[in-house]
């Protein structure tokens, strides 16, 4: 019987002769134009390797270019005695590695070789081993010491103090006058010293981004747009002035193996996919110095020239470190691999040399008993094993198993192929009709989605790709099971009621999707205001009308399978709408809850506060007094540490205004001199102009104090209305507050008379926050 067409394929990489595996994934080229394209690394890993060691690797193929220009930096490259690093190139075949730390001189390792590099992808190491007792800077070229230098004498330890980030094409300004031109692949920065064991061990697979000592790791495969993740999920980085994404060549599996070993006598290196088979590389000749297999779990992209070929989603690749001629041994043990096995009479080996654009026919000889494909080679290759085979094949009986009242798992015995269409519906439906599903992978299969209690036929068919689609095989028939009862809701119940909103919350009877419905007091259900697919609970409804009654009822979906019946109803009034009527709305604080700016605790800088001068406004109607009662306050009080600001009351009936000026050693709590009765409203404010504090109420000057100076000292806190609040405390205000104003300068008292008494646009120059409380509703103020 004829089989389906199936492959594998083999890639080999030989170091310094310029042949190499076609790679995994993508890379970044930089085209050197006069934009400077460059990628530009998360700061925040200059402070994790100010002062430590570190080690930064790459995969690279340079192109022809002029000038010194940064490969990796962080410093300004106009001159080496400026603090950070780089390492750059400096010719056709060669690099350098400069640095300068605080309290030393510049540090330069000139004239690194690098053979091949423009002509093939090379992996690159630097290793700044600062800490050791004998400091110095190490350059790896494919897992060999290529140079070193010592860092003695240097003050390895002292901080880099870069004033850039870490740029990847350039030096750190990002617009250094000399381009990096060429590809970079794999970039990744250790804060630790690897060891050579540690990058051979490495270069050549993906890392998970757990390893110890790993700070960052970029593969590159994002392949659109200018972001790009690190590996670790830390320290992203961004592509400027528009790097190309390309496909990636560099020699870099999912899993690697590699050896380096003092005598090739004997020497074999071999690895073992499960689904794919096993493959070995075995007498060595010609002193290579080291070798790399790694496994590739992705489909071959290229196939022009393979006849019917079968995608294949996995293969292998040999990357060898050669100092010289070389000869080597390579063997492909497809036991494991079930569709070669299937197809094995008709099987042959494609190959292609790396610099090949098609496939052509090989040597390579076949053993039917042994199972596998050897040859003798000198050069790299490609390898794919095809199934000559000409017809794709129909599949077997199908059957249902796992039945639900929604879904049903489809199963099958395949032709030969690994991708499969269905169609099914309803039983008895016209083949043709029905729901299709092209390019199934998995056998079994799971229908979703099904409707309970039904009857439905499917049919498959193989989808051989290149080799086209078999007949379909069918009807197989199932029926689904009958849906569980769907519970009710309990306890619905009404939170809370504005002029335009309600909120209700209940108890579900197991379900996490809801309908509501609503409607005018007295409704028949199924006439009102339906709103399906409710995921929150409790729920808002909106878009009421203010002063009118209305009935509501909830209803569990149980997730579309079946509905509960309606629960309900619970009946409310809307408020009166009031905030067109007299000077609109205020807040009510009674001695708990406040108000604070979103995203909670945060910096003065986040939330645009005044850093030198400031003036605090607030109408306020008190219904008692006491200190530490804030009407607006951005505080921070911890025993001895305090910063920050607030207007407040304090005892015997009296208004307070307390600032922390950076030239003073604490907060100014200044209380007016006057008392004042609760229960009316006053205008207070609070005016600091970086020497001298004022409180007024009601337009009067009430006190002054000159005890603090500076700009006004602040620590990440809560912007609070209504409540003295920092990381221990929290003293809420007992009144109403109105009109809550900061600018960021010290206004006069006429400013303050001319604004008191009258609404603000607010755009008026200096104002930096208003709020005026005329939402009315909601947890929402602007």
């Amino acid at each position: 019987m004829l089989k389906v067409r199936t492959l594998f394929l083999v890639c080999f990489a030989i170091l310094q002769i310029g042949l190499f595996a076609q790679g995994r994934g993508k890379a970044v080229w930089f085209p050197a134009t006069s934009a400077s394209e460059y990628i530009q690394l998360d700061t925040l890993i200059n402070d994790v390797i100010d002062t430590t060691d570190f080690t930064i690797e790459w995969w690279m193929k340079g192109e022809p270019m002029s000038g010194d220009p940064g490969i990796i930096a962080n410093k300004n490259w106009s001159s080496g005695n400026n603090p950070g690093f780089i390492v750059a190139r400096t010719g056709a075949q060669t690099i350098k590695v400069n640095a300068r730390f605080t309290g030393g001189s510049r540090f330069d390792l000139n004239g690194v070789s690098v053979p091949g590099l423009e002509n093939d992808w090379l992996h690159m190491a630097v290793v700044f081993d600062r800490r050791s007792t004998h400091p110095d800077v190490k350059v790896y070229v494919n897992g060999v010491i290529a140079d070193s230098a010592s860092l003695s004498g240097k003050a390895p330890t002292g901080a880099m103090s870069a004033n850039y980030p870490i740029a990847v094409g350039q030096d750190g300004t990002g617009a250094y006058r000399y381009k990096y031109k060429g590809a970079l692949d794999e970039v990744r920065i250790w804060n630790a010293v690897q060891t050579q064991n540690d990058i051979r061990a490495n270069m050549c697979k993906v890392l998970s981004g757990t390893e110890s000592g790993l700070l960052a790791a970029y593969s590159f495969d994002e392949g659109a747009g200018t972001q790009i993740s690190d590996l670790s999920g830390t320290y992203s980085a961004e592509l400027k002035n528009n790097p190309q994404w390309m496909d990636s060549r560099a020699p870099i599996g999912d899993v690697a193996v590699q050896t380096y070993p003092a005598s090739w006598a004997g020497q074999t290196l071999s690895y073992t996919s499960t689904a794919h088979g096993d493959f070995s590389l075995s007498n060595f000749s010609g002193n290579p110095v080291g070798a790399h297999l790694y496994f590739i779990n992705d489909t071959v992209a290229d196939s022009t020239g393979i006849n019917a070929l079968k995608a294949n989603n996995g293969y292998f690749g040999v990357f060898v470190v050669d100092s010289g001629a070389l000869t080597y041994d390579y063997s492909y043990d497809y036991t494991a691999f079930t569709k070669a096995m299937a197809a094995e009479n008709g099987i042959d080996l494609y190959q292609r040399m790396l610099s090949d654009a098609s496939w052509s026919l090989g040597g390579a000889a076949k053993n039917i008993t042994s199972h596998d494909f050897a040859a003798t080679d000198s050069v790299g290759r490609e390898f794919v094993i095809g199934n000559f085979t000409s017809s794709c094949l129909a599949p077997g009986a199908g059957t249902a198993i796992n039945l639900t009242f929604n879904s049903a798992e489809l199963s099958w015995t395949s032709g030969g192929a690994s991708t499969w269409d269905i169609e099914f519906g309803a039983s008895g439906f016209t083949q043709g009709n029905g729901t299709s599903i092209l390019g199934v992978t998995s056998n079994p299969y799971t229908l979703n989605g099904l409707q309970p209690a039904t009857a439905y036929d499917f049919y498959v068919r193989d989808n051989c790709g290149s080799l086209g689609t078999s007949v379909w095989v069918g009807p197989f028939t199932f029926t689904t099971s009958v849906a569980p009862a769907c519970p009710a809701p309990s306890n619905l119940t009404l939170n809370n009621v504005g002029f335009s909103h309600a909120e209700i919350s209940w108890t579900t009877g197991g379900s996490n999707l809801w309908n509501v419905e609503y409607g005018p007091v007295g409704y028949t259900p199924g006439t009102g205001t339906k709103i399906d697919s409710v995921f929150s609970n409790p729920y808002s409804i909106s878009g009421l009308t203010p002063a009118t009654s209305y009935d509501v009822y909830i209803q569990d979906t149980c997730n579309f399978v079946n509905t509960s019946s309606w629960v309900g109803p619970v009946s409310f009034t809307t408020v009166v709408d009031n905030r067109d009527r007299g000077p609109g709305m205020a807040l009510t604080i009674a001695n708990s809850g406040y108000a604070h700016a979103f995203g909670g605790k945060r910096s003065a800088g986040s939330l645009n506060l005044p850093d030198s001068t400031i003036t605090l406004e607030a109408w306020f109607k008190p219904r008692s007094f006491g200190k530490w009662k804030s009407i607006i306050s951005f505080i921070q009080d911890n025993g001895s540490f305090e910063r920050g600001f607030d207007l407040e009351t304090r005892n015997s009936n009296k208004f307070g205004f307390t600032i922390k000026g950076a030239n003073s050693s604490k907060l100014t709590y200044m209380e007016t001199t006057s008392s004042f009765d609760p229960n009316k409203w006053y205008h207070i404010a609070g005016v600091y102009d970086g020497d001298t504090m004022k409180i007024y109420v009601n337009g009067v000057l009430e006190n002054t104090s000159n005890s603090q100076s500076g700009k006004i000292d602040y620590e990440d806190s809560w912007l609070s209305i209504g409540s003295y609040k920092d990381d221990n405390e929290d003293y809420s205000v007992d009144g109403v507050i109105d009109e809550i104003r900061i600018w960021n300068t010290a206004r006069s008292q006429e400013d303050i008379r001319a604004y008191m008494c009258q609404k603000l646009q607010g755009t008026e120059s200096g104002l930096v926050t208003y709020y005026n409380f005329n939402t009315g509703e909601d947890t929402i103020i602007t």
